[in-house]
């Protein structure tokens, strides 16, 4: 969450996602996952995606990225988690990682560095490696200024171009963002880097 850190709200932003995500939420994504992977979640904010993966899947070898890893509190109970603290820009790995888990944190990328982040998350990943991710549906005005979007047909195109395939993209309209937790059309992505 590398925008929002710098608003004055992130703080708030940390105490109010603390609570683990219920197992179920988490097992389309756990379950495509072979046993003993690489995960990265880029974008940890508390931690709290890292904690779960730990407590659902022990045998994942868990590596953390985030700005603002000292405020990543969840993250200090989970033993051997690789911890990334650099903005997302300063990213750089190549084939390491079985799945990246981006959940609320790539739309904060400015929309003219989209592709190059895309790219790198390409390149960290390992063939036929998965990215599971949330983007912001621009086809309405979104009403939170830090944060950016795509229409679908954009957002295809930027997967497309970075070396990715869909493999399952789903439509919510009754996703929550920011202090005042307004509705934004998030579209919820499974990827896999072509080989």
């Amino acid at each position: 969450m590398p925008e929002a850190a710098h608003s004055p709200d992130w703080q708030s932003y940390f105490a109010r996602t603390q609570e683990l995500p219920a197992p179920e939420r988490l097992k389309p994504f756990l379950d495509k996952l072979p046993q003993g992977a690489t995960v990265l979640d880029f974008g940890c904010g508390t931690g709290r995606f890292t904690a779960a993966f730990h407590r659902d899947r022990p045998d994942l070898i868990l590596h953390a990225l985030d700005m603002h890893l000292e405020a990543a509190n969840l993250l200090a109970a989970i033993p051997m988690v690789k911890r990334l603290s650099q903005h997302f820009s300063e990213f750089s790995t190549a084939s390491e990682y079985d799945a990246i888990f981006a959940q609320a944190s790539l739309f904060f990328e400015p929309t003219k560095t989209q592709p190059q982040l895309f790219a790198k998350l390409a390149r960290a990943l390992k063939p036929s490696a998965l990215l599971a991710f949330t983007f912001l549906d621009s086809s309405q005005p979104i009403p939170l200024p830090t944060v950016h979007g795509c229409t679908e047909s954009e957002l295809k195109t930027l997967l497309t171009t970075a070396g990715f395939t869909i493999e399952n993209m789903h439509h919510r309209t009754d996703m929550r963002y920011g202090t005042d937790k307004i509705a934004i059309p998030t579209f919820i992505i499974h990827a896999r880097k072509n080989i």
